[in-house]
């Protein structure tokens, strides 16, 4: 009887996934993504924060996304592509990877930051987000979306655009040209955008 309690016990502590490090990964994302108006101070904080540049070639997931970005850009020749690195890093046991880049464009500048957790498997609730963010999204999931996307107007600092915390479940469906790309787990955006006299 004691022994068979003990292999329930066992049984049911493997079967529970260790909780999220939601606090540890957002306030990465905050500390790395706020300095993004300048790539060189977001580089130095990158580096003085433990992340490790990360050669995004195209077999990996990120290399994935970020080809498919610049064949984007490639068929709008009018713009151009600011390149602030591709880094990795460890946070918790959590692998994430963070692209810093731009966009240059006649009259505009747009900035960003963004952290990839491929392998989260469920998103961060509402409360949590809130708590963190301290106020309530500007915006918030549409029901009949394959994701789930959290937003605020500002973001991280007063001087940046929005951020936004997206969550897209291992099965989801994505629409149109991104259902073939890597775009599952949490995704940490942080985005600045500025009127030029370009």
């Amino acid at each position: 009887m004691f022994s068979s309690l003990l292999l329930a016990a066992a049984a049911a502590t493997q079967s529970v996934s260790p909780a999220y490090p939601a606090d540890n990964v957002l306030g990465v994302f905050q500390a790395s993504c706020a300095p993004i108006a300048d790539f060189d101070a977001a580089a130095a904080a990158a580096k003085s924060a433990g992340w490790e540049p990360f050669d995004a070639t195209p077999e990996t997931k990120l290399g994935q996304l970020i080809e498919f970005g610049r064949g984007a850009l490639d068929e709008q020749s009018e713009l151009e592509m600011l390149d602030g690195g591709t880094y990795r890093r460890n946070v918790s046991g959590r692998n994430l990877y963070m692209v810093i880049s731009g966009v240059r464009g006649a009259g505009f500048e747009s900035r960003g930051c963004r952290i990839y957790d491929f392998d989260a498997t469920a998103p961060i609730g509402e409360a949590d987000l809130t708590a963190w963010a301290g106020r309530t999204p500007t915006s918030e999931p549409s029901e009949d979306m394959p994701i789930q996307i959290f937003s605020w107007e500002p973001g991280l600092t007063p001087d940046h655009t929005d951020m936004e915390v997206i969550y897209a479940a291992p099965d989801a469906k994505l629409p149109g040209p991104f259902a073939e790309l890597p775009l599952h787990g949490l995704v940490f955006s942080a985005s600045i955008v500025e009127l030029t006299d370009q």
